[in-house]
């Protein structure tokens, strides 16, 4: 499946949002797309970018796997590892 999300920018307001305050959002023509497809490999997730310079890399299924960053330098894909942890605590999955 593929999901997109569409890109904002918030003109006032930004970080009270979630406050109850007013804020004053701009949708801008970046987005995020992500397509996912189930393998046989159950205990990894390959995530690949279409911009060349993000290299493709590799990151733990298991949500409660540490984020393991060297030498202080996380890579793309890591970002994407904190959300999936998120999500899966977020949904009542256990203590990341």
């Amino acid at each position: 499946f593929i999901a997109r999300a569409p890109g904002r920018v918030n003109l006032i307001g930004e970080h009270i949002d979630y406050h109850g305050y007013n804020v004053l959002p701009m949708a801008v023509s970046q987005d995020i797309l992500v397509a996912v497809a189930v393998t046989d490999a159950e205990d990894t997730i390959r995530c690949s970018n279409v911009v060349e310079k993000f290299e493709d890399g590799e990151v733990s299924a298991d949500p409660l796997a540490p984020v393991e960053v060297a030498d202080s330098n996380p890579t793309w894909f890591q970002y994407f590892q904190c959300g999936y942890k998120a999500a899966f605590e977020a949904r009542g999955g256990g203590d990341t």
